[in-house]
């Protein structure tokens, strides 16, 4: 059994391993670049004024926050398995003392390199990744996703985020009346 997970972003990346954890092969489409390459783009923005629409801040492996201050926190009201989540942070490189601490800080330095190991994982165990891959679109019949519309797999679970508005789902899918637009990360499923 196989899982398209759509976004490789934080949502994304722990949708893959329980997927793992479940023995259900992952298959992420995301639109930006992994974080060793993702760093260049960021770079370019400061020093050339040049902006790649699909890899950036907001755009990559890792999400959003990525290249941000490294500070762990939720604002959700439901925060479920906060300590696993500290867990698997701990078990690809971050120092232990988040899984205690008040307030956990990682590190922006430190930060891409987890993200990379995790992918490292998720590869390992049979997941697949392929960055620069956009979905647009998919087709719906009989209930079912027929067929995906991707720039350059079907679709399971979208993990979207603040900066993935460009995500959204049909009306047919999710019953939504119009284009949805996420505020926080958001892991849609659909069985099939």
């Amino acid at each position: 059994m196989t899982c398209h997970i759509i976004g490789f972003g934080p949502a994304g990346i722990y949708a893959a391993l329980q997927c793992l954890e479940l023995g259900i092969k992952p298959i992420i489409l995301e639109r930006g670049k992994p974080v060793e390459e993702r760093i260049k783009d960021i770079s370019a923005i400061h020093k050339k004024q040049f902006i790649d629409s699909d890899s950036n801040y907001c755009f990559g492996e890792g999400g959003a926050g990525t290249y941000s201050d490294g500070k762990l926190y939720t604002r959700s009201n439901k925060r479920g398995d906060i300590q696993k989540v500290l867990d698997v942070l701990i078990q690809h490189g971050a120092n232990e003392n988040i899984g205690y601490e008040a307030h956990p800080h990682i590190g922006t330095n430190k930060l891409p390199k987890l993200i990379e190991a995790m992918r490292k994982t998720i590869i390992e165990h049979g997941g697949e990744i392929h960055f620069q891959t956009k979905l647009i679109d998919f087709e719906i019949a009989d209930g079912k996703i027929q067929k995906n519309h991707y720039r350059k797999s079907w679709l399971m679970v979208c993990s979207a985020c603040n900066s993935g508005n460009w995500t959204f789902c049909k009306r047919h899918l999710l019953s939504i009346a119009q284009k949805k637009y996420f505020n926080r990360g958001k892991t849609i499923c659909h069985r099939s």
